[in-house]
């Protein structure tokens, strides 16, 4: 879909999306050119000629309907530019008692493509709860009356829809980003929680160090020098059973010995330490727990503000957890692809999605030329100087889910221009989409078949 924005005398002024000739040699989209509403496509009706509510009653009259549904399947089929959506809200409107009734689409015509025509529309926001979420020119069959509220302009409907959905938007970034450092808070924790385990359980044996020492050293005149294991009376069993023990070739019998009674000291004096960590992990690991299942509800139910957020950000961060450098920190570059010593981020995101970032203009060039395969996403802020974003889509853009190309999308506007402002337009396309101007510097990009995000970085 495209937004145009035309004058009175009906030249383009700007378009969310330019179309030139090289993309579209019969309607272009640039400013400066006169506008033209897309072509009927053959075979179709066009909404606004008044022929067509003649036709749709002869064929309500000769083949009516026997659900709204149906009523809609044939007006998407045969009406020109006539969206699932808009045809199930007409279809809705004429039906009455299970029966079409032909004079209720003549008026529902005329109410929405009339007032199309005359620019006098009856615009209306869906609230969900006290939150908008939706803006149309009429009122609609699919949300109860009680949830619509007239408004007096299209434009301020509009814009009071977008903000909301804005602000969704980011706030469904923030809670991403939030759950991806818990996440990677619970791994880290987790793994210093086993460490403690393991040392704890080790201390068990420390006395069977000791003895197996004291053994040894009991027995040096009977060890000879590479022997791989001894065969000795254990005097720490009342029964006095023989024992095999085994020894590093390698060493002589003291330094065996000297080896297992290091490992007892070790042992030993790190059970205390190794006690307080595991007793510091669980309680933190507690805490995260708390954090993820309150994010998880949030994300689960669309609730959740900035402001919340950002309280249990601090709460976590006040316990020490959370690192100051947030989501975006990168793996070592080692641990991707080479990248051939370019500056280049890797963001790993909870969902195992790879997100790669450009610092430099030739590592943004690298990035986009050599590191993005065809079908990977490629991200850059509309109109403004930014880095060049990739996610990894392993062949299949179509899987991958939304909140990790608005994670993405708010990375990108963090790495540019405008990462002071409140607002920032992200593009993101298929890297096969995207190519370097020819005798551009590197960095450079040309794209398109390209949607917008807008975030708050």
């Amino acid at each position: 879909s495209n937004l145009i924005l035309v004058n009175s005398e009906g030249l383009i002024l700007e378009s969310a999306k330019r179309i030139p000739r090289r993309l579209n040699r019969f309607r272009e989209v640039l400013p400066g050119i006169s506008y033209q509403p897309p072509p009927i496509q053959a075979g179709r009706m066009d909404p606004f000629d008044p022929k067509t509510t003649e036709v749709l009653a002869s064929e309500m009259e000769a083949r009516p309907a026997g659900d709204p549904g149906e009523r809609a399947k044939w007006l998407v089929e045969n009406v020109a530019g006539m969206s699932p959506f808009l045809a199930e809200n007409i279809a809705v409107q004429v039906f009455s008692g299970g029966h079409e009734d032909v004079g209720a689409m003549s008026r529902v015509w005329e109410s929405t493509f009339g007032a199309a025509l005359r620019g006098r529309y009856s615009p209306v926001v869906i609230l969900d709860g006290e939150r908008i979420v939706a803006a149309y020119p009429t009122p609609v069959s699919q949300a109860p009356k009680s949830a619509q509220t007239p408004m007096d302009d299209l434009n301020a409907a509009l814009d009071r829809a977008f903000s909301g959905a804005v602000a969704i938007a980011g706030t469904t970034a923030l809670l991403a980003e939030l759950r991806g450092r818990i996440e990677r808070d619970r791994k880290r924790i987790g793994r210093q929680g086993e460490i403690a385990a393991r040392t704890i359980a080790e201390s068990d044996r420390a006395e069977e160090y000791k003895q197996t020492g004291e053994l040894i050293l009991a027995n040096l005149w009977r060890i000879d020098p590479g022997t791989a294991s001894v065969v000795v009376q254990d005097f720490f069993d009342e029964k006095l059973p023989d024992r095999s023990i085994p020894l590093d070739p390698r060493l002589s019998p003291q330094e065996n010995a000297e080896l297992l009674f290091r490992r007892y000291r070790k042992v030993r004096d790190g059970q205390a330490v190794a006690e307080k960590r595991l007793a510091e992990s669980r309680l933190l690991l507690s805490h995260l727990d708390s954090a993820a299942e309150r994010v998880g509800s949030w994300q689960e139910n669309g609730e959740g503000t900035p402001e919340e957020i950002r309280l249990i950000t601090e709460e976590l961060r006040a316990r020490g957890l959370l690192s100051e450098r947030g989501s975006g920190d990168a793996e070592p570059a080692s641990a991707g692809p080479d990248l051939q010593g370019h500056k280049i981020r890797r963001v790993t995101t909870p969902e195992g999605y790879e997100i790669y970032i450009g610092e430099t203009a030739t590592a943004n060039d690298y990035l986009t030329t050599r590191l993005a395969a065809s079908n990977d996403l490629w991200l850059h802020v509309r109109a403004s100087t930014s880095a060049h974003v990739v996610v990894k889509t392993q062949g299949n853009p179509g899987a991958v889910p939304r909140s990790v190309i608005e994670y993405a999308a708010l990375l990108c506007a963090r790495h540019s221009s405008q990462k002071h402002s409140g607002l920032v337009p992200v593009d993101f396309t298929l890297k096969k989409h995207v190519r370097r101007p020819r005798g551009a510097a590197p960095g450079s990009a040309d794209y398109h078949h390209e949607t917008t995000l807008h975030v708050t970085p």
